[in-house]
């Protein structure tokens, strides 16, 4: 029976309180990411139909690797804001199960087709160690072409655990400058002037215990997007309110104004490549908009636009990591598919831009569903365990 309200009292609804890591914008946000960086591998296809529009197109498409470390530091800080996401150990194993396992099948695929005999790099590509100390920051690459910047992801996962280790409280400034202390550290131990640039002309170089790769990669400047992952992390927890009592006018150009300027750095040979004085920039602009259409009502009428037709964006965005990395492995070994083999022979330019580019989505959910998802509810299986357990060892010991 409903109750009878006092003039001018409304009944609401109780507002959905999302979880952190599941903003509806910034997962179509993760799915565009992915779409871009596929097209990016995929551009020279269309280049076949019409000379550089391809390059024109999606050379910028990179700019999805960008977006993902932004994004990655964001949801660091936003998901460890409940204190029982704060115990450093299961959130590392949780984190891990995340990438690991599924990066470790797809090697362990591409190393046996390829017949190769090449151990080292093999078991370079499982550790995430880089395969050489040239061509900053890829590094020589992995076995599993994307997996370059999931060592950038795994060891600041490293990094922000560490940090959390030195204050749960202030986790941010913590990891903050446990990550810049490493940058900048191990930057001034090369005895090279400090530098922000992504692509530096020297590396590392000594003789060390471990690969000088890795300290090479451990000084890199492209650590610092995910620096900028949780600045705006902090301000989303702490500084919508002031944000939205800022007037519309002023916000409405802001929007514009990042809209404008990522565009622009999107279809320009402008500060090409990946790092803060290339393309991070207009991924924080990007990100940004795509974060406050979560809150602020004056995006609602580019809410469409951000779920994209029929809401694939959305769809995008649930399989984006396994679109992320399954695609290059698929255009890699397309001619050993059967019948697939056959009609990429076949096709011209724009078909078989839209062959892979079909088959990778389809090839990510499957993916996602067989193997992605399972491992993430064993990982969140194996930390929850371990809290369980830690706490009945607590509690006997107490008694």
């Amino acid at each position: 029976m409903n109750s009878v309200l006092p003039r001018g009292f409304t009944r609401q609804a109780p507002r959905k309180i999302e979880r952190p890591d599941h903003i509806d914008s910034l997962d179509c946000l993760r799915g565009l990411s992915a779409l871009l960086v596929m097209c990016y591998h995929y551009r020279e296809f269309l280049n076949y139909v019409i000379p550089h529009i391809g390059n024109t197109l999606f050379e910028n498409g990179r700019i999805g690797v960008d977006i993902f470390f932004i994004l990655s530091g964001f949801v660091m800080y936003t998901t460890t804001q409940s204190v029982k996401n704060q115990l450093v150990l299961p959130f590392l194993i949780k984190r891990a199960f995340r990438v690991v396992p599924l990066a470790w099948l797809l090697i362990t695929i591409i190393f046996i087709s390829e017949g190769s005999a090449n151990w080292q790099a093999y078991v370079l590509s499982l550790m995430f160690v880089p395969l050489s100390n040239t061509d900053a920051p890829f590094f020589g690459y992995n076995i599993l072409s994307p997996g370059w910047t999931l060592s950038y992801e795994l060891w600041f996962y490293v990094m922000f655990g560490t940090g959390m280790l030195v204050s749960k409280a202030h986790r941010g400034l913590a990891a903050g400058a446990v990550l810049l202390g490493c940058v900048f550290g191990l930057q001034a131990l090369s005895h090279t002037p400090l530098y922000l640039d992504a692509y530096p002309a020297t590396t590392f170089t000594g003789h060390l215990l471990v690969p000088a790769q890795i300290v090479s990669q451990l000084s890199s400047p492209l650590f610092l997007e995910f620096l900028l992952g949780i600045g705006v992390a902090y301000l989303y927890a702490n500084c919508r309110a002031r944000w939205l009592a800022v007037n519309e006018k002023i916000r409405s150009g802001v929007y514009l104004f990042f809209a404008a300027y990522t565009l622009s750095h999107f279809f320009s040979g402008y500060a090409m490549g990946h790092g803060l004085t290339r393309k991070g920039l207009p991924a924080l602009a990007l990100f940004s908009v795509y974060l406050c259409a979560d809150f602020d009502g004056l995006l609602n009428k580019v809410k469409g636009f951000i779920r994209g037709p029929g809401g694939a964006f959305v769809f995008l965005g649930r399989i984006s990591f396994s679109l992320y990395i399954v695609h290059e492995p698929l255009h890699q070994f397309i001619g050993c598919v059967p019948v697939m083999a056959e009609l990429f022979r076949l096709e011209g330019g724009i078909g078989k831009f839209v062959t892979l580019g079909t088959f990778s989505v389809v090839a990510a959910y499957a993916l996602f569903h067989l193997a992605e998802h399972p491992t993430q509810r064993i990982g969140k299986y194996v930390a929850e365990r371990l809290v369980a357990v830690t706490r009945e060892e607590r509690s006997t010991a107490a008694v």
